[in-house]
C-alpha cells in the first residue's frame, strides 16, 4: 500500500524522491511509529537514516520503531558531530543541481539534504 497518513512519514517520503541519494532522514525522541515507512523511502532512494541511540530518548518509541529503518543509531551529540562533519567530506564534490535550487539552505552548497524533525513535528 501507500504511505501512512503520518506527517513526519510524508515529509521523509516527499525528501526521498526530491533528494534521492543525497537525502538524510534523522529521528528523534518520539512517541508512535512516525518516521519508519519514511526512513525506509530515504533508504530505498540511497539516502542515509540516523536515529537516535533509544536509550537516550526522553521518548523511546519513535526511535525504537525506526531503528529498523536506521543507517546508524546515535547518541544525539554523536548526531550533531556526524552531521558537523558532511561539510568537509562533500567540499570536493561539485554542488549538484539541488544544491544550486536550495541554495539559501543551511549546508545546501555542501552536504546533502537534512531534515530533523522531533516529536512536535518542528524542525530543529
Amino acid at each position: 500500500g501507500g504511505p501512512p497518513e503520518r506527517p513526519i512519514d510524508l515529509l521523509f517520503a516527499s525528501l526521498a524522491q526530491v533528494a534521492g541519494a543525497r537525502a538524510i532522514g534523522i529521528v528523534l525522541s518520539g512517541t508512535g511509529e512516525d518516521g519508519t515507512y519514511g526512513l525506509r523511502e530515504i533508504l530505498a532512494a540511497g539516502g542515509s537514516t540516523i536515529v537516535q541511540e533509544p536509550a537516550t530518548a526522553r521518548h523511546d518509541e519513535m526511535p525504537r520503531s525506526a531503528m529498523s529503518a536506521a543507517t546508524l543509531v546515535m547518541a544525539p551529540a554523536d548526531i550533531g558531530r556526524e552531521l558537523a562533519s558532511l561539510p568537509a567530506r562533500a567540499a570536493t564534490q561539485r554542488p549538484t543541481a539541488l544544491a544550486r535550487k536550495v541554495d539559501g539552505l543551511l549546508l545546501a552548497r555542501y552536504a546533502p539534504a537534512v531534515v530533523v524533525v522531533d516529536d512536535v513535528f518542528e524542525v530543529v
